[in-house]
This record gives structure tokens, sequence and C-alpha cells, in this order.
């Protein structure tokens, strides 16, 4: 009974479950309503507060000093507790009670790294360029007039991460955590679909509420796949699991078919070229007859998974027939468990494929146009406390969607300033329908609109020094087998960053950005 429990308790396992709570705080963040998902992304902290302690000494992080602060906490938590059943309505109990811990184990790290660097001089500081760039980002953040404080929290959580030596064995380890992690936790939410999302609308939202949501985490367990194909050829692995992993990355490529996403088809695209190009060719030293091969096999596993894809998500969830449906969701047109396996609610393969041919159709349309923009500027005014900007015209699309994204661009680079923006600030209505835009839907735009226009051109300056830098490290580092993940991670959050969301708490793609700047994880592995 010892030795099993020696062998299923390890720091494997325990990285394993740190990174499916991660995906877990995804899900919930991206379905649930505000008193969970907010709670659900303070878990974040408690995720990389467990990853921190890990590797620090226990006798060192707990003394006197660190336990009278801890039941300092304890009672703030039932200070809170009892400040809320007369305050109901003005916090949320589970964010509030999160945030205190997160404040509980941030306090006890930074005075543990304080003590190492400042006071003992044995831990190095040595934050680089792309850390000084972050620093001098989130100073910015900070000082502005936003009223949020997740840049001051990530700054101290993940600055402690920095700073935090892993041993060299556990450094491998923590990248087979998220890879691990992240695809079972795929197949976890995605059998949840297949129970209770019916595939009741043509852009299949899946386990997630929104569509584009759901492409973004198919595109990142992508990204996983092609992270353990490349392990798998530098080990000169079985060609089984290789194969299991190609047919993988294709179904994955397939679901996000099915989102309609047209952003999550871009990115992928320009993540495989550069898988081929960079991996492939400079690293597996393959030449272009042997990569086009390779290419032509993903094809065929995109081929041979997408009728399977169609046939699971339409037919799987009326075998148990108890949808489940999230905030907004109910309509009388949406499947319900009284309709019939065959309704006609359901999206048939026909609908789909002309509904995608039409949107990639558009797409290309778009591309083939050169024509400069029209725009025609645009009359505000005041809807309960929401400004409303007219559409933007066009001579080359008359997509909607992109006219749309167009006039919200235009709506926020209108109103930039040079110390940013409030919470009840940043809210328009588009047009004379009722589409409300609560963000810029562009990384850097929201950046720079929410935190001010100094903020925006740091962000800017960060996100080419991170581009840089690990395209660099992925050059030097060919035997590593974990040396490009940092760098593909970089490419799909800023890429997927130009059109959709990507700057939230909670998300999984902005933990990914910020995991994989660690110094030390990234160097060379034994």
């Amino acid at each position: 009974m010892r030795k099993l429990a020696q062998k299923l308790f390890t720091k494997r396992t325990l990285y394993l479950l740190c990174f499916m709570a991660i995906n877990l705080i995804e899900f919930l963040r991206a379905t649930q309503v505000g008193n969970v998902w907010k709670a659900a992304a303070n878990c974040t902290g408690l995720v990389m507060m467990v990853l921190i302690f890990s590797a620090l000494p226990f006798r060192e992080l707990i003394d006197r000093v660190s336990i009278a602060y801890m039941l300092l906490c304890g009672a703030a938590m039932i200070a809170v507790h009892f400040y809320w059943l007369s305050h109901r309505g003005e916090f949320l109990w589970g964010e509030a009670q999160t945030a205190v811990l997160n404040v509980c184990w941030i306090g006890i790290a930074v005075r543990y790294f304080f003590r190492r660097v400042i006071v003992e001089k044995k831990t190095a500081f040595r934050p680089g360029l792309t850390g000084w760039a972050w620093i001098a980002l989130s100073v910015l953040m900070i000082a502005s007039v936003s009223e949020r404080w997740w840049p001051l929290w990530f700054l101290l959580m993940f600055g402690c991460f920095y700073l935090t030596d892993f041993p060299e064995q556990d450094r491998g380890l923590l990248w087979e955590g998220l890879i691990d992690g992240t695809i079972l936790s795929f197949f976890v939410i995605q059998i949840y679909a297949y129970g209770f999302r019916p595939y009741d609308e043509l852009r299949y939202k899946g386990a997630f509420s929104n569509s584009n949501t759901m492409a973004l985490y198919y595109l990142i367990v992508y990204l996983m796949c092609l992270g353990r194909l490349h392990i798998l050829e530098l080990r000169k692995a079985c060609r089984w699991w290789k194969l299991f992993f190609l047919l993988g990355a294709g179904g994955l490529l397939s679901f996000q078919l099915f989102t309609m996403c047209r952003t999550a088809w871009i990115v992928s695209f320009v993540l495989t070229g550069i898988y081929g190009i960079f991996v492939m060719r400079r690293i597996w030293r393959m030449n272009w007859i042997q990569i086009a091969c390779r290419g032509g096999a993903l094809l065929l596993a995109v081929t041979v998974t997408f009728l399977p894809v169609y046939g699971t998500i339409r037919w799987l969830p009326a075998i148990l027939h108890h949808p489940v449906w999230y905030e907004g969701e109910y309509s009388v047109d949406k499947v319900h468990s009284f309709d019939p396996a065959d309704s006609e609610k359901y999206v048939s393969l026909e609908d789909f494929m002309d509904a995608l041919l039409g949107r990639i159709l558009r797409t290309l349309k778009i591309a083939e146009q050169n024509d400069p923009f029209l725009l025609r500027a645009y009359a505000a005014e005041e809807s309960e406390g929401m400004e409303r900007v007219e559409l933007i015209e066009t001579s080359w699309t008359e997509d909607v969607a992109l006219r749309t994204r167009l006039t919200i661009y235009k709506a926020y680079w209108d109103d930039l300033n040079w110390f940013g923006h409030g919470l009840s600030e940043g809210y328009y209505i588009i047009g004379d329908g009722d589409y409300f835009s609560r963000h810029a839907q562009n990384l850097w735009l929201q950046m720079a609109y929410t935190y001010g226009i100094p903020a925006g051109i740091v962000s800017i300056v960060l996100s080419a020094a991170l581009l840089y830098v690990q395209g660099r490290n992925m050059a030097r580092q060919k035997d590593n087998p974990y040396a490009i993940l940092p760098f593909f991670v970089c490419v799909v959050y800023m890429m997927f960053g130009l059109t959709e969301i990507v700057w939230n708490p909670g998300q999984l793609i902005m933990f990914l950005v910020f995991f994989a700047q660690h110094p030390q994880i990234m160097e060379r592995q034994a």
C-alpha cells in the first residue's frame, strides 16, 4: 500500500492535477455566472501557490510570523463572511474569500523571497528585457484609473513564481503536467458536452457558452498535441503513439471547423505552417517532401475525423437527452428534453456545410479586396449609460461581423486617453440593433483603452520582445523538447488576441503566457 501511494502521489501527479485544475477554471469562467466564475478565476492563485510551494523548503516558509499572519487572514475570512451576511448584493462571497486566501499565501511567499533576494542575496534577481518590460507595464496598469486589481495580483504572484528555483528534474515534469493535464481535461470537458450540450446552433459551442471561446480551447489542445508529437519525435517513440496524436490533432481541427471561428482557423493555419518550417524542417531535419507528406497526413486526419466529429456532437447528446443551458441561453428554438432525437432543431450536416462554405467565401472575398476604408463618422447618443455608435460603411466588404468589429475598433480608438478608463466605461451599442460591446476585441487596443496609451505602447513592445526572445530560445535549444511551447503559446495568444478576448484572469491562454516565461523552466533540460 505504501509503495502504491508513493507511485501515485508524486510531483508528476501533483503537476498533472494542478493543470487539470487550470483547465477546470477555464471551463467555469466560460460557462458560469459571476459568483462562480469570479471565485474560480481567483483559484488560479491557489494553483500557483501549490506549484510554487512544491519547490520551496517548508521549514523556511512556516515560522511564528507566518503562523500569526495566517491566523490573521483566517480571522479576516470570518469577518468577511459575517460582513457579507449583512451586505448581500454588495460583493460576491466566493470572490472575496478566495481573494483573502490569495493575500494570505502571497504575503508568505513575498516575505520569503524578500529575505532570499534582498537580505540573504541567495536568489538572483535578473529580469532581463522581457522581465523589465513586464514590470514597467504592470506599474503603468496599477497606476491607471482602471480600478482593476489583477495587474498587482499577477505581478506579485508570477513574480514569486519566476523567482522560484525548481529542481532540474521538476522542470520537465511541469511541462509534462501542462501537456497531459490539458489533453486529459479536453476529454473530460468534451465528454460533458457529449452528454448535455446538444448541437442546436450553427456555430458549435460545445461545453462552453460561446463558440469563439470553445474554438480557442480546441486551439490550445491542438497546440498541446503538436507539442506531444514533437516530444515523441525527439525521443524516437513508437509510431502508434505518433499516429494517435496525429489523429487527435486532426480531430481538434475538425472540432474547430464546427465552431466556425475564423480567427481560430487562421491561427491554426499559421501555427501549423510555423511548426512545419521551424520544427519539422530545422529541428527534425526533414526535407520538404517529407514535410509535405506529414502535412498531407494531417489533412487526411481532418478528413477522416470530420464525419465522426459531426456524428458525435449531433447524436451523443440525444442519448441522455438532458440539455443543460447556461445563463441567457434558454429559448424555445433550442432542443428540449421532450424533443425527439430527429428533431429539426438539431443542426443538420447540410445546414452546417452551407453555413461553413458561406463563411469561407465571405472571408476569401474580404481577402481579395484592397480598397481603402470608406468610413462614415458615427453619431453617438446615450442609451442607459451606454454610447451608441453607428455601423461603419466600407466599399470592400458587406460582412456584418467584420463591419461590427471595425466599428468597435474605431469607437475604442477614438476614446483613448493617457490614464485609462474605469470599470463603468467602455460599453457601446453598435448600430441600430442590440449588439453590445463590452471590450475592444483586440489585445493591445484594450490595454491602451483600459490602462492608458503608455500602457498600450509598452504592451506592444513587450509582445514583440516575447516573440523575439522565445523564437531565439526555440532556435538555440533544438534538443530541448519543450523549447517550442513558449514561442507557440505566444503566437496563439497574440494572434487570437487580434480579434478576441485573451486578457482576463482565469483564461487558460493568459495563464499559459505567464507560465511559459519562467526563466528556469525555459532552460535546456537534462
